[in-house]
């Protein structure tokens, strides 16, 4: 019989199971030595390959203001960083050249997509997001990104199994200030600001 590791072992060295098992192998190469040997069947497999040492980062908008810094920041300070893979609609032709980075072109809202890039990732941080400054997107468009493409990147992370989600937010948010005044998006009109 073939052995795992792809040399037979001599019969002359067989011996009977202490336990009485008759379906294991057992061969003694000498007294200190025993191997045992379970047959092989149609369920057994190769073994997995080992893990390989450091952690998978996924930057979702990842060329984004924020984003982009996270990358930078990374790629600079994280010693354990061995991909980090950056997810965003729109990709930035100015990445830095790095072989542990890997960009992935993607709409949040795409599961599919959004899977794809998850696979095997140990940590997600979300940053993609419609922040509408100028106050040109329509509801349902930011709705559809930064409502509805964090529930999708939330689904992922739990089939992908992926350890830790850090959760960014925008000034969006933001809201009133202490004085009860709204959030002021600003224009521009004849070179002046405007609200």
């Amino acid at each position: 019989m073939e052995k795992p590791w792809g040399e037979s072992r001599p019969t002359e060295g067989r011996y009977e199971d202490p336990n009485g098992d008759p379906d294991e192998d057992h061969y003694r190469d000498s007294d200190e030595d025993l191997y045992e040997f379970p047959d092989e069947g149609p369920d057994d497999g190769p073994e997995p390959p080992p893990p390989i040492p450091g952690l998978v980062f996924v930057v979702t908008g990842g060329c984004g203001f924020l984003g982009r810094h996270l990358v930078r920041l990374l790629l600079e300070e994280e010693p354990d960083l061995r991909e980090l893979r950056v997810f965003d609609l729109h990709l930035d032709p100015d990445l830095p050249d790095d072989p542990r980075v890997r960009a992935l072109r993607g709409d949040v809202g795409d599961a599919g997509a959004v899977g794809r890039a998850l696979e095997g990732a140990d940590v997600v941080l979300h940053t993609a997001a419609l922040v509408d400054v100028w106050g040109n997107a329509d509801p349902q468009s930011i709705a559809r990104v930064n409502v509805q493409g964090t529930k999708a990147l939330l689904r992922g992370c739990r089939s992908a199994g992926v350890r830790c989600l850090i959760f960014t937010s925008s000034m969006e948010v933001v809201g009133p200030n202490e004085r009860g005044d709204p959030f002021v998006r600003w224009g521009h009109v004849g070179g002046r600001p405007t609200h």
